[in-house]
């Protein structure tokens, strides 16, 4: 009784990192300046604040994915139950009691038995747990960054697919409009039919680019409506892009060093590592399991007999 008291005594002083939703929160605004939503409604398809009649920004885009996507909240899901892993681990075994009732010649006997293993297997396995658990936190913050990522990636895209969209259709209106005053020149004779039919060629051209950029741009806007989980409400959405700023990339040498440093998914195989290590001691402390025994009987030679035992498995 003794040395449970004092694991659990010392396994209660230390100062720990709570992996919950805060922590991978806070991780992904420090990175990206983005913060997961306390509560999203199934109610709601865009945050509080957000109208999407004016054209969604950047930030506002970004907002509503991570209000909506679905593989965050089942990365979420997947955290907690690591949490109830860890909250498992760290609890000991009941003791078992069991009773024979005294019908016919049997005497009332009773034996309680404790398993006793689990005080030394118990830090093992808690600390197997909570690298599991800050394993998920991990991998979860490396999702949230991608998703604010692909966010970006495909707000660009889509923004340029509408530009194109409209280079396109300008220029299939100039040729159109040069083919058909090329008609008319050539019903006055003053050009050839074969000229007429070269810049009717042309105008054809220019349509069939400009129906291309259109699919392109349909494309474009399926996949930033998938991200933003607003696909099949919001068909008609549109953008409003902000200015492009440019800023100096800094060294080669420096990206990779902050990469190496800071990326969590790099720091998720770190403590995979880890963990498989405390998962082998946890292991091969479960080598011997040792029980503690108390057997007791109602009547023996001396009456009432009482006495300890254990059982090595």
């Amino acid at each position: 009784m003794a040395l449970a008291i004092s694991l659990l005594s010392l396994s209660g002083c230390a100062t720990r990192t709570v992996y919950n939703k805060e922590y991978v929160s806070d991780e992904i605004g420090r990175r990206s300046r983005y913060h997961l939503p306390e509560e999203p409604s199934d109610s709601s398809s865009v945050p509080p604040g957000i109208i999407l009649e004016d054209g969604l920004s950047e930030e506002e885009s970004v907002a509503i994915a991570l209000w909506n996507n679905p593989r965050l909240r089942v990365d979420l899901a997947d955290l907690g139950f690591a949490r109830a892993d860890l909250i498992e681990a760290g609890m000991l075994p009941n003791p078992v009691f069991s009773f024979l009732f005294p019908l016919g010649p049997k005497q009332l006997e009773y034996t309680l038995s404790l398993a006793v293993e689990a005080l030394w297997q118990r830090p093992r396995r808690v600390a197997a747990a909570k690298l599991n658990a800050e394993k998920v936190a991990e991998n979860l913050v490396n999702n949230g960054l991608a998703l604010v990522r692909n966010v970006y990636v495909s707000f660009a895209d889509f923004n340029m697919s509408l530009k194109k969209l409209k280079i396109a259709k300008d220029a299939a209106e100039l040729d159109g409009e040069i083919a058909e005053i090329a008609y008319s020149r050539m019903q006055a004779g003053d050009i050839s039919e074969l000229e007429e039919t070269a810049l009717k060629l042309a105008s054809s051209l220019s349509e069939e680019m400009a129906i291309t950029a259109r699919r392109d741009m349909e494309i474009q806007k399926i996949r930033f409506l998938t991200l933003l989980g607003l696909i099949s409400e919001h068909s008609d959405i549109m953008i409003n892009p902000s200015p492009v700023g440019l800023s100096d990339i800094p060294e080669p040498e420096l990206l990779i060093k902050s990469g190496l440093a800071c990326r969590p998914d790099l720091r998720a195989a770190e403590i995979d590592i880890e963990m498989c290590g405390e998962r082998l001691g946890w292991e091969r402390s479960k080598i011997f399991n040792l029980t503690a025994m108390l057997d007791a009987n109602a009547q023996g030679t001396e009456g009432f007999e009482m006495g300890p035992g254990y059982l090595v498995a």
